[in-house]
């Protein structure tokens, strides 16, 4: 899979579980320390790299959601969690919005 093909991969998708099930990239990224420029670049390339919208972004008044391409990949990856370095906690909330 080509997705896997290298480390700059494997960090989209690591980035992609722990800030999926967040309203916003802001709250994931204050919560985590990320760069809020960086996830959404993450978001970007992963999206590119898996030709399909992952979310449909916040905007005023709503959440951010996945889309239903966003969460058959979260279905797919999340069994892969522990082997890309995310902790069980950081999954929990993309568990609850699956």
């Amino acid at each position: 899979m080509a997705v896997l093909s290298n480390n700059y991969h494997l960090r989209r998708l690591r980035i992609f579980l722990r800030v999926a099930g967040y309203p916003m990239f802001a709250t994931a990224c204050d919560e985590h320390g990320l760069s809020r420029t960086a996830v959404n670049e993450a978001f970007k390339q992963l999206e590119a790299d898996l030709g399909g919208q992952l979310v449909e972004r916040a905007s005023k008044g709503r959440s951010m959601q996945l889309t239903e391409f966003g969460q058959r990949v979260a279905q797919a990856v999340l069994p892969l969690a522990d082997q890309l370095g995310v902790r069980p906690e950081e999954t929990e909330r993309l568990r609850r919005v699956l």
